[in-house]
């Protein structure tokens, strides 16, 4: 290829995150700056990607299909956001925790509805009794 091709080989942005331990690094600096007054972490996710640089949730879940290391990292980080609002739903204010939950944890976390019914068929014969006449 001569100097001043384009090189149409390479396609997309490059990687905002190079290795799965620069995305843990980066996950802990967030969860650090989520911890409120008295210590609690109370780290989102649409927070997280953003600290992380990505422009949608959606981007930063993409990274977990490029290897199983960082796969393993997405989920790991994953699950600890959710082990935050899992922790919430011991207190009052659980609704929004459950709804989050919900929301993050599709595969874990869902409403079910569940219905039995017992059906028993009972058969009735009515017989015309003639009367005498």
């Amino acid at each position: 290829m001569a100097k001043g091709d384009i090189d149409f080989t390479k396609v997309g942005r490059p990687c905002k995150i190079g290795t799965p331990e620069e995305m843990w690094d980066k996950a802990v600096e967030f969860f650090e700056f989520s911890k409120n007054a008295s210590g609690k972490y109370q780290p989102t996710m649409d927070g997280l990607t953003f600290h992380m640089g990505f422009s949608s949730r959606s981007s930063w879940v993409d990274y977990s299909k490029r290897s199983s290391e960082f796969s393993h990292m997405v989920d790991r980080i994953k699950m600890f956001v959710r082990s935050c609002y899992e922790k919430q739903l011991y207190g009052f204010a659980w609704a929004g925790s459950q709804f989050a939950l919900r929301n993050i944890g599709k595969e874990d976390w869902k409403d079910e509805i569940t219905e039995h019914q017992n059906t028993t068929v009972t058969n009735v014969v009515i017989e015309e009794k003639q009367r005498d006449e």
